[in-house]
């Protein structure tokens, strides 16, 4: 589900290997090129070219004795040099990951379609060690990768994966924590805020997180980010508003309509600041 630290998780794993960390987001409408990098043309030789150096290079034309011979030779090899079309590979930080390891997240990996994700992941993890890549060759597979997918089940605008690319996972599933107060607290920073303020936060969530085991309330309304929001504003500039009253904006407002006089009764019942 959302906001439970998936993404957090796999930070924390790289950090823990003292591996290097990256990340991207999938989409629906992802191409090779966003995966892979684009190509583009080599515009920098026409870049560098200067009036100075133009100078020199009409000097030498004209015949005067005169010129700089670096500058005027300078100019004429980049001119002829700006004159021919060159095709670059721009740069991939999925790229630079297969060639030198570390851990990449794909982040949101059930946003994308199931066809264009086996396309690589299907590969890169059936321990061949290679890939062939349009646009670089054949690229080995560096064995210090670890690749990483994060996703939330079943929610709006997700794609089913296809059973071979999910075959190569090990799942985890996430489970909403009984307390969040360590979460907030760190989040926030426990100093910014006087305790109860946590305490009651906490309190709320663990009286909805109740609610929601009991199927009384639907899990939109388990918003951890939403809580960190709602802390953050109170104490960004103290005293301009109340915790209840940002929790209604950041957490209450956020969920389905029927369900928020709901959440407002329960809000009354535990928070008082």
């Amino acid at each position: 589900d959302k906001s439970v630290g998936k993404n957090v998780c796999a930070e924390t794993l790289a950090m823990i290997f003292h591996m290097p960390f990256d990340m991207t987001t999938m989409t629906r409408s992802m191409t090779a090129d966003d995966l892979y990098g684009t190509k583009s043309t080599d515009n920098t030789a026409s870049e560098k070219m200067t009036v100075s150096m133009a100078e020199e290079y009409l000097k030498l034309q004209r015949g005067q004795d005169d010129f700089d011979m670096t500058q005027a030779s300078e100019f004429e090899y980049l001119k002829a040099k700006s004159a021919a079309v060159s095709i670059v590979q721009e740069h991939s930080s999925f790229v630079h990951w297969l060639q030198h390891g570390g851990v990449y997240c794909l982040n949101e990996m059930n946003m994308a379609e199931a066809n264009f994700l086996a396309s690589f992941v299907n590969q890169i993890t059936d321990g061949s060690g290679f890939i062939d890549i349009q646009g670089y060759g054949r690229i080995n597979i560096n064995p210090d990768c670890v690749l990483i997918g994060t996703q939330n089940a079943n929610y709006t605008g997700t794609c089913e994966q296809n059973d071979a690319t999910m075959s190569r996972f090990a799942c985890i599933s996430f489970d909403y924590p009984d307390s969040i107060r360590p979460m907030i607290e760190s989040v926030v920073g426990k100093e910014r805020l006087a305790p109860q303020y946590f305490k009651q936060v906490d309190d709320y969530y663990a009286l909805l997180h109740q609610s929601v085991q009991h199927g009384t309330l639907e899990n939109s309304c388990l918003n951890i980010r939403g809580f960190c929001r709602a802390l953050h504003a109170v104490a960004q500039i103290p005293g301009a508003s109340t915790l209840k009253r940002q929790i209604q904006l950041h957490v209450i407002n956020t969920c389905p309509q029927d369900e928020r006089n709901m959440l407002e009764q329960l809000l009354n019942q535990k928070i008082t600041l």
